[in-house]
């Protein structure tokens, strides 16, 4: 027992007496890489021994150990033990082009490689955590594969990042985390299913974006997380997407907007100063499209196309959700039902000068212009409470009764077989 009481009793002694040991002039102690005045190309041992022999494990690269370090060009990280890449540890080291982890390493701290020059980045097998910009304003940066490890993003993690141009998500992903991409050279993303939210400004300002595919899972998009996307022009919405937050696409390419159907409600200023829309597509069971500023500075919409509307639709501010030039200019494509006096959309719609009231049969539900199996199957749903029935009211009510009812029903299905 005195025995084992003496021997550690050495090793805490030792621990705390312990002198820094520089291997290849970098300096290492208590188990963290210390940096050094080294240049080239550097390798980032697994252990050392200590001034008593004792072998040490390598568990974290200090903060700022090689902060705007100059003559570093690549850093290879030996075994398994490192864990930990502390804050700025790498802080603009513009020389530094290549990088490779080892698999143990889970977090990598905030401005960890803030405006290095790195091009390619192995980030190993095991990571766990970005820390907030850890990434930000390497310009170099060409490619990222995120890990399926990984369960936490600081925010901006690759902010900035010019040349980056490919990025691999995980499997497993629920978000796309706060400002992820936001100013970088991405030109194509496909999100991966099982992503619900896209957060705030995770791609905005990311002018070389063209293409993007969202998930059928996807049901929010944050404030501002396509602002500023200069190149896309045509984006598909989910019809799982409930939510646009403000200024979502506001200064986009987008030249064509159609909202998903039963599309939920949107925030301010969606579209705002989109100068290439040209044309919105609403369709059925679609509401709360219509917001302040949704469209303002919009100069070149040619069409609205709300024919299939059966809802509700009526913006806070009429006066400033569209721009005047659209209000001039614009072709509006409406429902002839939504010409009556109690109709709720009747008096903003005639704010523009032109408005084309389109007929539909009735019963027929899906406006399509024909009356088919479909209305039948949507009159069911009506009937079974899957559907509203006031959003269909106006084509649903054959009998003209005000009320939907297996009557109507009856009346489609003898339309249907020729009575």
């Amino acid at each position: 027992m005195v025995k084992k009481l003496l021997l550690l009793l050495t090793v805490a002694v030792t621990a705390l007496t312990a002198s820094a040991v520089v291997i290849d002039g970098i300096t290492y102690i208590w188990g963290e890489c210390r940096g050094g005045d080294v240049s080239g190309d550097i390798t980032i041992r697994s252990t050392y021994k200590d001034e008593y022999g004792v072998e040490n494990k390598v568990y974290k690269i200090l903060s700022g150990a090689f902060s705007q370090n100059q003559n570093i060009t690549s850093v290879t990280v030996e075994g398994n033990n490192l864990e930990i890449v502390g804050g700025s540890a790498f802080y603009e080291c513009s020389n530094l082009k290549w990088v490779k982890l080892n698999k143990g390493v889970k977090k990598i701290e905030q401005y960890a490689f803030y405006k290095s020059g790195i091009e390619t980045i192995d980030l190993g097998n095991s990571l766990t955590e970005f820390g907030y910009r850890s990434f930000c304003d390497c310009k170099s940066l060409q490619s990222v594969v995120l890990p399926n490890t990984i369960t936490t993003f600081g925010m901006f993690v690759f902010q900035d990042c010019t040349s980056l141009k490919s990025v691999k998500f995980p499997a497993g992903l629920d978000n796309i985390p706060h400002g992820l991409l936001c100013g970088t050279g991405i030109e194509t993303i496909v999100i991966p299913e099982g992503v619900t939210e896209i957060y705030p400004y995770a791609f905005s300002s990311c002018r070389n974006l063209k293409e993007v595919k969202l998930p059928s899972t996807l049901t929010l998009i944050q404030y501002n997380a396509f602002k500023n996307t200069t190149s896309l022009e045509k984006i598909n919405f989910p019809s799982s997407l409930v939510w646009i937050g403000n200024m979502a696409f506001a200064e986009s390419g987008l030249k064509e907007v159609t909202f998903p159907a039963k599309f939920g409600y949107m925030e301010n200023a969606v579209f705002k100063n989109c100068k290439n829309l040209e044309k919105v597509i609403v369709p059925p069971g679609c509401q709360n499209f219509l917001m302040d500023e949704t469209f303002s500075g919009c100069i070149n919409i040619k069409e609205i196309d709300v024919r299939q509307a059966t809802m509700y639709m009526s913006p806070i501010k009429l006066e400033s959700t569209f721009s005047k030039e659209a209000y001039n200019n614009a072709t509006v494509y409406i429902p002839t039902f939504m010409n009556t006096p109690n109709w709720a959309g009747l008096n903003y719609w005639r704010n523009f000068k032109k408005v084309v009231y389109v007929e539909y049969p009735k019963g027929d539900i899906n406006l399509d212009k024909i009356v088919d199996i479909s209305d039948v199957s949507t009159h069911i749903d009506l009937l079974l409470g899957k559907e509203n029935p006031e959003q269909y009211v106006r084509v649903s009510d054959i009998n003209d009764d005000k009320v939907t009812d297996v009557n109507d029903l009856n009346t489609i299905l003898n339309m249907l077989l020729g009575k």
